[in-house]
């Protein structure tokens, strides 16, 4: 574990590149279209009960990870830590002392708030998408990864693969959103398939009847004519069709999408809130 002036100064470099990263996906929302469009999809799909569904999962994540770490108290190491740090780097909190530490740890959290629900309908579209087409080890697996990839944050490996917890609520909440939307999923599925007229049948007496055979021979013609230029224009169409079905199926799978991120933006959120409460609480007892 570093300690000193190089473990302040690592600390004050990190700290800074999550201050501009936040910065810089604020800035982002504001001029991409479509991360607005996913920012406002997300909001738009929360529900009431996902937040005490937040409080339930993150109070197993809790459990997991205390007994994680009671069993495997290697699991308790996170490179955060070698800095002689505490909690969550993405969230900005340090064990460094000092006004501005105290500051950075208040505003950082609150900034990234604001940024939690494209932040989590980005996760959603890398870890949970998708899933309704996969066997169960590698819906697990996924989970299993998601978790893991919060080692970046700093916080110990016990946390992560307890977070593997958080990742199966958000697939349930995906799975049972694709459920729900089946229906439509299958309609945009649905590719307009080649419609062939009926060749004419031969009339009762019509072999006795040489006006009557050579008109349904001319017909006959007619139709096959046709139906060659209705096959040629359905293939020609066909792979635009297609194209056309895949985009309607991805609009229809980002609404699960978006329900899945609501759950995680609330679970975030609610993190947050529990984070700023406890340093206010903090403050004012110091």
């Amino acid at each position: 574990m570093l300690h000193g002036t190089s473990a302040t100064v690592l600390t004050a470099v990190v700290v800074l590149f999550i201050a501009v990263s936040t910065l810089r996906i604020l800035r982002s929302l504001v001029r991409s279209e479509r991360a607005r469009r996913e920012y406002r999809q997300t909001v738009m799909a929360m529900r009431w009960w996902m937040i005490p569904a937040a409080v339930g999962q993150l109070t197993l994540v809790f459990a997991a990870y205390l007994g994680l770490v009671h069993f495997f108290p290697l699991l308790g190491w996170g490179w955060w830590r070698m800095l002689g740090n505490a909690g969550n780097v993405g969230l900005a909190q340090t064990g460094q002392t000092g006004l501005i530490w105290r500051v950075i740890g208040f505003a950082v959290p609150i900034l990234l708030a604001a940024a939690v629900p494209w932040m989590a309908h980005a996760e959603e579209l890398a870890f949970r998408a998708g899933s309704e087409r996969q066997g169960v080890r590698r819906k697990v697996r996924r989970q299993a990864v998601f978790g893991l990839t919060h080692m970046w944050a700093g916080i110990p490996i016990g946390a992560c693969l307890a977070l593997t917890i958080s990742g199966m609520y958000f697939l349930l909440v995906y799975l049972r959103a694709v459920a729900t939307l089946g229906p439509e999923l299958q309609a945009a599925r649905n590719v307009p398939s080649y419609e062939r007229l009926p060749s004419p049948s031969l009339p009762a007496g019509a072999e006795e009847d040489p006006e009557t055979l050579a008109a349904l021979h001319t017909e006959r013609a007619r139709v096959r004519q046709e139906n060659d230029e209705r096959r040629k224009a359905w293939a020609d169409k066909l792979e635009e069709q297609i194209s056309a079905s895949y985009d309607r199926v991805d609009q229809v799978r980002r609404r699960a999408v978006a329900k899945s991120a609501a759950a995680h933006a609330v679970s975030n959120w609610l993190l947050i809130v529990l984070l700023v409460a406890f340093l206010a609480w903090r403050e004012l007892a110091t």
